[in-house]
């Protein structure tokens, strides 16, 4: 069985003296995110996958892709407060469990069961590594 090919949009959604807000689609989910150029911080706000469609791999594959987009825009780092125990699932697949302070966890709730509700507090500080040239 092939995997089906992920595509997601990356757009400019508006400049704040705060930074530029960008949005990441794809389908059944998206990511907003902010970017400041003078602490070079990229910042993921809102990360959403539709509950039809999470387990199937969109929420990694959005944080891929921002991971992609901020070493693209010259971040040297990424932040995101995360909020729920599927998210931190989520980022520490991505970005390594090295990259996530937890708080609190949730309970652990068995597979195939929603975990979009399992309150955590956690923090995701990732570093981006620089390419050698």
């Amino acid at each position: 069985m092939s995997e089906k090919a992920f595509c997601a949009h990356i757009s400019f959604e508006a400049r704040f003296r705060s930074g530029d807000l960008y949005n990441i689609r794809a389908d059944h989910g998206y990511i907003d995110a902010m970017y400041d150029e003078v602490s070079s911080l990229y910042r993921i706000a809102t990360l959403y996958v539709s509950s039809e469609a999470r387990g199937q791999g969109i929420g990694k594959n959005l944080l891929r892709t921002s991971r992609s987009h901020a070493k693209d825009l010259g971040a040297k780092s990424i932040f995101a407060v995360i909020i729920s125990r599927e998210c931190i699932d989520a980022m520490e697949a991505v970005f390594g469990e090295e990259a996530i302070k937890v708080e609190k966890r949730g309970e652990y709730i068995p597979p195939g069961q929603d975990k979009s509700d399992q309150q955590a507090d956690a923090m995701l500080f990732y570093t981006i590594p620089r390419d050698k040239n």
